[in-house]
């Protein structure tokens, strides 16, 4: 709707209202990596937004001042969704707990040659008491045994914040995809077999086709090379 508002107001033909757009946007995350999360909570970076564009359309005078508000109100309330939920069954809040979950395994494993990961869809805490869960879990294990995806597994871990590495902000990285809690070999209680984990007979079979094919490339390829063949052939991305 914003490009609509910009693109019918009289710009410059040597201006893309995208990239203005965009380099508003971008300012806006830049501002919000600044601010204290208490001033980004409140949902009414929404509402702001919603009245910047309704004035960037009516007052074409100011377009460009209404448009950089409503940029950066967007900027600001994305940036705010990226925070985790506070919510008594958030996994997040059992960081730095020795616990006893299940969940589902959401994402195709990434492996490589020493470890794999796997993105587990919480629900259920068995100890230190009993709960439902909800929240994701980036867990590193050693790559036997493999899994695959959909499998529901319980396990045993010490929940961990992420934190920054060096210079990399991941625990900004993982929070883009919603990603709080960290688990580094976990003990496997219990393991639900991809057959009786609900997906279809021929996902089944992709499945383990794609993992053949990975196989076959740790196999032949060493690292970095591997892990590259399986991004651009498999699809494969690295948490």
């Amino acid at each position: 709707m914003f490009f609509f508002f910009v693109k019918t107001s009289n710009l410059p033909d040597n201006i893309d209202p995208l990239i203005v757009s965009c380099i508003f946007f971008a300012a806006g995350i830049i501002i919000a990596s600044f601010l204290p999360h208490e001033l980004l909570a409140p949902k009414w970076w929404f509402v702001a937004m919603v009245l910047f564009f309704v004035l960037a359309f009516h007052l074409r005078g100011l377009k460009y001042f209404f448009l950089f508000g409503g940029m950066v109100s967007l900027a600001l309330w994305r940036y705010d969704l990226s925070f985790p939920l506070d919510s008594p069954s958030a996994v997040w809040k059992f960081n730095q707990t020795k616990v006893v979950i299940s969940g589902r395994i959401v994402q195709e494993p990434e492996i490589s040659q020493s470890d794999q990961k796997l993105v587990i869809a919480a629900d259920e805490l068995f100890e230190p008491h009993q709960q439902k869960l909800s929240g994701l879990v980036l867990a590193s294990l050693t790559t036997i045994p493999e899994f695959s995806y959909g499998e529901k597994i319980k396990f045993e871990c010490k929940l961990k914040t992420p934190a920054p590495i060096d210079n990399f902000a991941y625990d900004r990285y993982l929070a883009k995809d919603g990603i709080y809690s960290l688990c580094y070999q976990p003990t496997i209680l219990k393991r639900e077999s991809l057959v009786l984990s609900g997906l279809p007979a021929i996902e089944q079979q992709l499945l383990k086709l794609k993992s053949w094919c990975r196989r076959q490339l740790f196999a032949t390829l060493s690292e970095p090379a591997s892990g590259l063949a399986a991004g651009m052939i498999l699809g494969d991305q690295w948490l």
